[in-house]
């Protein structure tokens, strides 16, 4: 078995198969050509395991650049993904030497250090060389409408609507005493974002010691330009000023929470979460989910407004140990991260 690092033009097609055939059905050439080539902080990285008496590929791993703000300083890190093994090489052997060909880029210096959220069985691999867990990603989760629960007890159509209606208003009452106005309006974002939202990322930045920057440029990538999701922008503002927005996504009668960001206040955060949970009854969506690091400061605010925890899973950052940045970036205390951080 051999690893060599792929080339993304040359490797395209060996990289879609294979992540098509390996990791998800939404790999294709729209989406190998946003996620690779057009990042605005660079083309993706990626390493190839190969089986050298069959001559065909038995393993991938990716790294994507990411532009991360650290104490005040911008670093480029990566972010890495589309970690696939072929079924029936899935041993330690393939993937360890897989994940030893990333971590040589930071013991090596060429990157400042990378994160990840590995799957459970990516999570043994980096025990075994010796990585602990740095943090933990909780899923935090709300009920929008009452429908199903009230489904699951009562049959009979017209009592079950009552009920369900009834609920549902209660549920709304409730929320909306939890949001304080003071002179904010809520909107929608349409079309490309604005150079305001690059504004607030750089007003807002002294509050996360560390963050993924979220400039106008980076946005209208992750979230406008991406071809596997359609994403709704819902903002806040006061007298024309961006203060926050969150950006969440939906499939049937579920949403997810993917980004919450802005001015850390108590008031403008409950407004926004009032207003995206009013939002999402009248669309229908019956749960809410809002995945973030445990430690997050955000989490207080979810707490508030009425989000519960639920599962986790595994965050990991690595950096050179008893580098200049041991101990910071492998603090999870420290990190600002949502559920867009992670990768795609």
């Amino acid at each position: 078995m051999i690893i060599r690092e792929a080339d993304i033009d040359a490797d395209r097609a060996t990289l879609i198969d294979f992540l098509r055939e390996n990791l998800t059905s939404q790999s294709d050439e729209k989406r190998f050509d946003w996620l690779y080539r057009s990042n605005p902080y660079g083309e993706a990285r990626a390493w190839i395991a190969f089986d050298e008496g069959k001559g065909s590929v038995i393993g991938v791993a990716a790294a994507f650049p990411r532009l991360v703000r650290v104490s005040s300083q911008d670093l480029l890190c990566w972010n890495l993904g589309d970690f696939a093994i072929k079924k029936g090489y899935r041993s330690l052997g393939p993937a360890l030497l897989l994940q030893r060909a990333c971590l040589a880029q930071v013991n090596e210096g060429e990157i400042p250090f990378f994160y990840d959220h590995p799957s459970d069985r990516m999570m043994a691999i980096y025990e075994r060389i010796g990585i602990p867990a740095t943090g933990r990603v909780v899923r935090f989760a709300k009920l929008v409408g009452i429908d199903l629960k009230v489904a699951q007890f009562l049959q009979y159509g017209p009592l079950a609507q009552g009920v369900s209606a009834l609920g549902n208003l209660l549920l709304a009452v409730k929320d909306r005493k939890r949001a304080v106005h003071k002179g904010l309006t809520i909107s929608l974002c349409t079309g490309r974002f604005g150079e305001d939202f690059s504004h607030l990322d750089e007003k807002v930045s002294g509050h996360f010691k560390i963050y993924g920057r979220r400039t106008t440029q980076y946005l209208n990538w992750r979230y406008g330009d991406n071809p596997l999701q359609e994403y709704t922008i819902l903002t806040v503002r006061h007298d024309a000023e961006l203060l926050a927005y969150a950006i969440f996504s939906q499939i049937g009668q579920t949403a997810v929470l993917v980004d919450l960001f802005g001015h850390p206040q108590p008031d403008i955060i409950a407004f926004l979460l009032a207003a995206l949970v009013e939002g999402l009854r009248q669309r229908g969506i019956l749960t809410l989910s809002a995945p973030a690091l445990e430690s997050s400061p955000f989490n207080s605010f979810l707490k508030q407004a009425g989000f519960f925890v639920r599962e986790s899973s595994s965050f990991i950052v690595y950096t050179q140990k008893n580098g200049p940045l041991d101990g910071v970036v492998t603090e999870a205390g420290n990190w600002f991260l949502t559920h867009g951080d992670r990768d795609i």
